[in-house]
């Protein structure tokens, strides 16, 4: 298959050359994928509102030798309006937690519907409550992927050391904004 469209969240970007992105998508059908968005960050480029951080977004995608690029983009639903660092930071740590506990290729579809739910609740979220939210993402996601055995209970920060313990060291969302 030479071309393919895929639903996903975007995990992450960064700058590639002068004016394209390289993507890390969090997919329904793929699990994680890693695409390049050739001039997505050309002022007049179409995709570049469509793959922002934490949108869903349906990508049209060409198999390349490295990478595989998109040649289109669609917004599902957007980066939602938050103005609440405390919401902003959460997001954060649950789009990295899905990143970096997550292989590329795997088709996992309860972690895509997880995050895509938590992203979508976040407006619910009180400033009090941002710890818990954290800790219940986190227990399901490592549920999931087979890390946390079901029905174990959390105690304090358990969890947290157990997720470092896994990755090898700290997430950076938690290096930079410190503990909720």
């Amino acid at each position: 298959m030479r071309s393919y469209v895929v639903e996903g969240i975007v995990l992450k970007s960064r700058q590639w050359g002068e004016a394209d992105q390289i993507l890390t998508v969090f997919t329904k059908e793929q699990g994680k994928v890693v695409v390049r968005a050739p001039g997505a960050r050309r002022v007049t480029s179409r995709k570049r509102g469509s793959i922002q951080t934490f949108s869903r977004v349906k990508l049209f995608v060409v198999r390349g030798k490295t990478w595989d690029v998109v040649t289109e983009a669609e917004m599902i639903s957007g980066v939602f309006g938050e103005k609440d660092l405390g919401k902003l930071v959460l997001a954060y740590q649950w789009v990295e937690l899905v990143d970096k506990l997550t292989a590329e290729g795997q088709e996992q579809k309860e972690v895509y519907e997880l995050l895509r739910l938590a992203l979508s609740s976040l407006e619910k979220v009180t400033k009090d409550k941002t710890g818990e939210w954290k800790r219940r993402f986190t227990v399901k996601l490592l549920v999931l992927l087979g890390f946390w055995p079901d029905g174990r209970e959390v105690r304090g920060k358990e969890m947290d050391l157990y997720v470092e313990e896994i990755l090898g060291r700290r997430l950076t969302s938690e290096e930079m904004w410190g503990e909720e």
